[in-house]
């Protein structure tokens, strides 16, 4: 019932919206064409491959280190390093911006220049230049250079990178170990690029190729840092060889004696022990020195078993980090487990350094007693001897060092000369999927259809109760049950309004049967106001046309040969005085201390007015004196009607008191303004026994109710 008086009510607003949803749909349906997704797929397998420790004590002490398999590839082939090289290399800092024209292919963008970012560059396709741009006919695209972050967050966009095991690939997950691969691992990368853009599958290729080229660089760079690294220490050796040498020969020189270790029994212990304690020396060096400056575990160099696997371990978590970073995320619950994991066997790592450096330590002093004890043993006559000696000592491990080092380094070279790829590109496919979306025009019409009558409903009652204001009498007997409402109309024409009638005398206009003055003399005439001597008009808050109502009514009676007179008992506003009377009058804020006489005066024949007054007072003390009682009685006896323009009832503590006094009041409300909840407020706090009318002021006839005439007759 509601939804049905609201349609009726706002069936304008109803079929224009629904004219218009129409329409939308029927220029969709118009719109529906192919369109394509262009994509390339890489599918990379990563080779299981092992690689030999760069730690050097394998090669000093034979001791065998067990190694792990190397998962570096899969962070390699998402790092944004990969991508920003690529991007680099190939000059794809840009993004199209527009083309002429809008439908035309782009299968290939060279760029064989630096961009500058910011810059708009319009380059005619199928033209050679510094930039190139191949297409399925001639035209011009626009390309905008951009900052190289931006760049690799746009070719991001494209990508789409999965995990696949190898029973995937062939079809069989039964065959997972065909390859040498544990079934739970994820051996197969799938890259997917994709856009609207046929150009995707020429980027697909280049990166492809990029692929193998970036992996191929990086292995080479492992290389040649461990080969600066051996090279270093080899130099470093051969300059201490150098002095050692040098030394060496003086003694020989100064003292004319072969050190040939013989000349004291004890000389070939304290060579042994001093070898040992260098040996030591140098796995603390190079203990402190991963403490202390976070190298490369593998860099590590000491024969402690626990250190070696737990070395291992950290290396297999890391690689594993990288796994779950691409899969999963830096957020991950995954990811934030394993890193707990890493940062615990490191810390586990640097405990079980810092215990063998302690133990060596200990080990070390143990040693230099030892050395002490043999030193002093020895007769002080062959202390140059032993200094000689132990120079010898540190040469022989000087060279013994040397001698491994040269082995590594040609490991290492023969390993770079058959250096080949961790990965392998299993296959890389190019395709459109091509969605078509053919023209339905029942489908089209139907849907929208049920879209315009459902958002049309939804607009007008989104309009509807959008606020809470009264909007015409259906609102009021609908949501106050009141079924007798008083209209007046919204006023356009003021010489119509019954005060300037009576004005300008000009009683003429009576006789045309305006709706201003007719529906005035219908409130008045309906209610017998003209005969009732002492009534209140308020509303429940400023603004709703209380004052104005007071006014007219009060000209409409005085027009009927009655002799009416006004009261502003509004003292705080006094909204009445300003619209008819100059302010500067006494009034009711100086009852209290004038006669009855001062207080009144004439305004046209029969209409009186009492103003607010120049008093600054208590409201309440005014209303409530026994004084104003005795001027009601005055006024009563001196006048056929009495009206009293009372204060707004919400908020106003005096109305009350003034409305006890009145034999019953008018409430007025105004359209598009009073809320229903004020008037129920308001409401509630009159006694119904006192409400004689309802007024809904400012109502617009002109789509209400089929008034479409401002006159009832007209003059000729």
């Amino acid at each position: 019932m509601l939804l049905n008086y609201l349609i009726f009510k706002n069936y304008k607003v109803f079929l224009v919206s629904f004219i218009v949803f129409l329409v939308v749909g029927i220029i969709f349906s118009f719109l529906e064409r192919t369109y394509s997704i262009y994509t390339s797929e890489i599918k990379i397998f990563k080779e299981s491959f092992y690689t030999e420790s760069r730690n050097l004590l394998p090669y000093l002490y034979n001791q065998n280190v067990d190694e792990q398999n190397n998962f570096s590839i899969i962070a390699d082939i998402i790092s944004r390093d990969l991508i920003e090289g690529f991007i680099k290399k190939y000059n794809y800092n840009f993004k199209i911006i527009s083309k002429e024209p809008k439908q035309l292919k782009i299968y290939d963008i060279r760029i064989n220049k630096p961009l500058e970012v910011g810059k708009i560059y319009k380059v005619k396709t199928n033209t050679p230049g510094e930039i190139e741009i191949t297409s399925d006919k001639d035209g011009f695209v626009n390309i905008l250079a951009i900052e190289y972050y931006e760049a690799y967050n746009n070719f991001l966009r494209t990508m789409n990178i999965k995990m696949l095991e190898i029973g995937e690939i062939i079809g069989d997950k039964s065959q997972n170990n065909v390859l040498s691969v544990a079934s739970t691992e994820p051996r197969v990368i799938l890259i997917t690029l994709s856009s609207y853009e046929p150009f995707i599958n020429e980027l697909g290729r280049k990166f492809k190729n990029y692929l193998i080229e970036y992996n191929l660089k990086k292995k080479i760079e492992k290389f040649g840092k461990g080969k600066e690294f051996i090279s270093n220490q080899i130099e470093n050796y051969l300059a201490e060889l150098d002095i050692l040498n040098y030394k060496i020969r003086t003694y020989q020189t100064n003292n004319n004696f072969l050190l040939d270790g013989k000349t004291n029994p004890m000389f070939e212990e304290l060579i042994e022990i001093r070898k040992k304690k260098d040996q030591l020396t140098f796995e603390i060096q190079s203990l402190k020195e991963w403490l202390n400056n976070s190298i490369d575990e593998n860099e590590i160099v000491t024969t402690d078993a626990f250190i070696i696997k737990s070395i291992g371990e950290i290396i297999t978590l890391k690689d594993t980090l990288n796994l779950i970073r691409i899969k999963y995320g830096l957020n991950s619950p995954e990811y934030i487990s394993v890193y707990s994991a890493y940062n615990k066997q490191k810390e586990h790592l640097s405990e079980k350094v810092r215990e063998r450096i302690k133990n060596l330590e200990t080990q070390v002093k143990l040693l230099e007693k030892m050395l002490k004890k043999i030193e002093n043993e020895i007769n002080f006559s062959l202390e140059i001897e032993r200094e000689a000696l132990s120079l010898v000592s540190r040469k022989k491990t000087i060279e013994d060092i040397i001698t491994l080092l040269f082995q590594r380094m040609e490991e290492i070279k023969i390993q770079e000369a058959e250096i080949v790829p961790d990965i392998r590109i299993l296959e890389f496919t190019e395709k459109p999927y091509i969605s078509v979306k053919g023209r339905n025009w029942i489908r089209n019409i139907l849907f929208s259809t049920l879209f315009s009558v459902f958002f049309s409903i939804a607009f007008i009652i989104l309009k509807e109760y959008r606020t809470n204001a009264i909007k015409n009498a259906d609102d009021i007997a609908l949501k106050l049950d009141i079924k007798k409402i008083y209209l007046l109309p919204k006023v356009s024409d003021l010489g119509y309004l019954p005060f300037n009638v009576l004005k300008e005398q000009n009683y003429r206009k009576i006789l045309e049967g305006h709706l201003y003055i007719e529906s005035f003399r219908m409130l008045t005439l309906e209610n017998e106001l003209q005969n009732n001597t002492l009534f209140g008009i308020t509303s429940s808050i400023q603004g709703e046309g209380k004052s104005f109502v007071s006014i007219n009514l009060a000209s409409t009676i005085a027009m009927m040969n009655k002799k009416v007179i006004l009261l502003d008992c509004d003292v705080r506003k006094g909204d009445l005085t300003k619209l008819v009377i100059d302010t500067n009058n006494l009034g009711l804020s100086d009852l209290l201390h004038n006669d009855f006489e001062n207080l009144i005066h004439k305004l046209f024949d029969n209409l009186y007015i009492i103003s607010k007054g120049l008093n600054l007072i208590d409201p309440i003390a005014i209303f409530s004196s026994k004084r104003f009682e005795e001027l009601l009685l005055y006024l009563k006896k001196e006048f056929d009607v009495v009206i009293l323009d009372l204060p707004p009832v919400l908020r106003i503590a005096e109305t009350r008191i003034i409305m006890d006094k009145a034999d019953f009041v008018i409430f007025v409300m105004r359209a598009d303004y009073t809320e229903i909840e004020n008037v129920k407020s308001s409401l509630n706090s009159i006694p119904k026994e006192k409400l004689k009318a309802y007024i809904l002021n400012s109502v617009d006839f002109s789509s209400s109710y089929g008034y479409r005439q401002k006159y009832y007759y007209r003059m000729t």
